[in-house]
């Protein structure tokens, strides 16, 4: 096993859990990202709930597929790139339009659609693409080497759903009293 393909497992785990994270937080407060969708995108009150539930099990059933590997995976990952294609123009078109529309990716959220949205999508992408170049067969990982590739795409989908929260905390001034 050559360490680009295990940096491409990383990348399949990392898409998978961030895909999984993303619909779960949806599912909490379907009528939060529901609105979110609805000023985003224009779609009218009377398509955004078939849309806000279509879009959730899409999200959830692609993550599913990255769960399989294999030749499940590869198709998994190609309907990930479309999504984060969609929301990369979605999220563009917000920050275009100067939008103060809260996203609610990944649940309930004070954050507006920003610049960091648009960097998780193309971190995602890439992460995708990645994949996708290096695509063989995993059958022969060690179990250790599954644990590590775990938890480094666990790390990398925390940091990414959070990225917003990072952010503040990288930019909050200090106050010495």
């Amino acid at each position: 096993m050559n360490d680009v393909a295990y940096i491409g497992e990383i990348c399949r785990f990392y898409v998978m859990l961030v895909l999984l994270a993303a619909a779960a937080g949806k599912l909490r407060n379907i009528r939060a990202f529901q609105n979110a969708l609805e000023t985003l995108t224009g779609v009218s009150r009377k398509w955004s709930g078939g849309a806000t539930l279509s879009l959730i099990t899409a999200e959830g059933l692609v993550g599913l597929l990255l769960l399989f590997g294999g030749e499940t995976a590869r198709i998994g990952m190609m309907a990930a790139a479309a999504l984060f294609l969609a929301f990369l123009g979605v999220i563009s078109l917000a920050l275009t339009r100067r939008s103060a529309a809260v996203c609610n990716c990944f649940g309930s959220s004070p954050h507006t659609v920003s610049g960091v949205d648009l960097l998780r999508s193309i971190g995602l992408l890439t992460a995708c693409a990645i994949y996708l170049v290096q695509f063989g067969d995993m059958n022969d990982i060690a179990s250790i080497d599954l644990v590590a590739i775990f938890g480094i795409a666990m790390i990398a989908a925390l940091l990414s759903i959070h990225m917003h929260d990072i952010k503040f905390l990288l930019h909050r001034t200090k106050t010495i009293e």
